[in-house]
């Protein structure tokens, strides 16, 4: 059930769904904030709920999770995140969006889609807040600089760790991505005819989702889908 603003027929049906809608989206984060705590804070930055139950979701909706993760460690929390996801059967939870530290600050520091811009600050931030909201900051004073950890090697003990974080990466990358790929085409060419369909954006730095239907909102709003 989705509620229209333009609905105003019965204000007893309209608060009636409004309730709905309100428990709705609390037992959405709920579930989220659940997952997320499940997940842990290793390697990431930020957790974050987005899309439509940072507004106001319905009941066929998905719970999209936002991460922003440690930097070469994105593959790594991804592959977590899927066995964590399917191991305690959190099936309405969607792996959305991926970006690791260095491509998020390079990311805000260049946002100027309107609608991207604003589901980014209706993101219900579950770990990392300060670090996140350094990146809102970004948006509106492009000089404020988010700190991000420089991981110099000072010693062998660090430039081992790094090239540990580099190798188990790279093998989870390896493991996880070609089979999200398949599962991907298939879903998406499923839900063509519903212009549902979406395909995968990903790189070693960043991972997520690009719809259609997203793509034809965003162009309505700013007249740009480019790519993150």
């Amino acid at each position: 059930m989705k509620f229209s603003p333009y609905n105003w027929n019965d204000g007893k049906n309209n608060n009636s769904l409004l309730t709905e809608q309100k428990s709705i989206k609390a037992e959405f984060i709920e579930i989220g904030t659940k997952f997320l705590r499940e997940l842990g804070e290793k390697g990431i930055r930020v957790s974050a709920i987005v899309g439509s139950t940072s507004y106001e979701p319905s009941p066929e909706d998905d719970i999209d999770i936002f991460l922003i993760t440690k930097k070469d460690l994105l593959w790594f929390v991804f592959l977590k995140s899927l066995i964590v996801r399917k191991l305690y059967r959190y099936d309405r939870i969607c792996l959305s969006l991926f970006m690791d530290e260095r491509f998020s600050v390079d990311y805000f520091q260049r946002l100027d889609d309107k609608l991207i811009i604003s589901d980014a600050k209706h993101a219900i931030v579950i770990f990392g807040q300060n670090f996140y909201e350094s990146l809102l900051e970004k948006i509106n004073n492009r000089e404020t600089e988010p700190k991000v950890p420089t991981n110099k090697i000072k010693n062998e003990k660090f430039k081992i760790r790094h090239i540990k974080n580099l190798l188990l990466n790279l093998i989870s990358m390896i493991v996880v991505l070609p089979p999200v790929l398949i599962k991907g085409m298939i879903a998406s060419k499923k839900l063509e005819k519903s212009k549902g369909d979406f395909k995968i954006v990903y790189g070693w730095r960043k991972f997520y989702f690009d719809s259609r239907k997203y793509g034809e909102l965003r162009k309505k709003v700013n007249g740009t889908e480019n790519e993150l």
